[in-house]
């Protein structure tokens, strides 16, 4: 008589990877007025207005802890980026969440289009950041909180943009949620259900 088992603990390690949170590159979808590339925004047409943006493919999940950062690669254009629930259209007035860097090294910030006021400049490969904990949403300049929200968040969320100026960037823009699995542990997950059903044989 031959008895079986399955191997568990594999896949079980693998599950507990993917629960927690993972900062990945956005993929961007709905460009205009811009060129994608990678994770990467360059407006490339639509003369001077705030009407070039792109949205991340990718969600915050709603009640889910999570941010989109960036890290900045020129202070010579206007441009936003931030977090909202749905997108409207290109224009910063819709943004929920938004970062706004000025020419001349000043950050802003605006929520659906209201000044909230003005903070401690950027420069080159300054690290910006909008995230939510709990229903709190802060804006962090390099790990360094320099606002808290006053409106709750406990929506679905997605990276938000809007650009005013052809040449404007929005450089190596990530997200950072629970459920937004790496395509490596995606793969490690479907290897690990194979072996989940896999059973061998022992003798008794």
């Amino acid at each position: 008589m031959k008895k079986t088992f399955t191997l568990m603990l594999f896949p079980i390690f693998l599950l507990s990877s993917i629960v927690s949170a993972t900062t990945v590159d956005v993929i961007w979808q709905t460009p205009v007025n811009v060129t994608v590339d990678g994770n990467n925004l360059l407006k490339t047409s639509g003369g001077s207005g705030w009407n070039a943006d792109a949205v991340s493919l990718q969600t915050i999940a709603a009640g889910e802890n999570g941010f989109v950062e960036i890290t900045v690669e020129q202070t010579t254009t206007n441009r936003m980026f931030g977090l909202s629930d749905i997108n409207v259209n290109s224009v910063f007035n819709t943004i929920d969440y938004a970062i706004f860097l000025i020419p001349g090294k000043r950050i802003q910030v605006y929520e659906n289009g209201s000044f909230l006021g003005e903070f401690a400049g950027y420069d080159i490969g300054s690290v910006l950041r909008v995230e939510r904990i709990d229903t709190t949403v802060s804006y962090l300049n390099d790990g360094v909180v320099f606002f808290t929200s006053g409106v709750a968040s406990t929506t679905e969320l997605i990276v938000d943009t809007s650009i005013h100026e052809v040449g404007g960037t929005l450089s190596n823009v990530v997200l950072s949620s629970p459920t937004v699995p790496e395509p490596s542990t995606c793969l490690s997950f479907l290897i690990a259900l194979f072996f989940l059903t896999f059973r061998k044989k022992l003798p008794q």
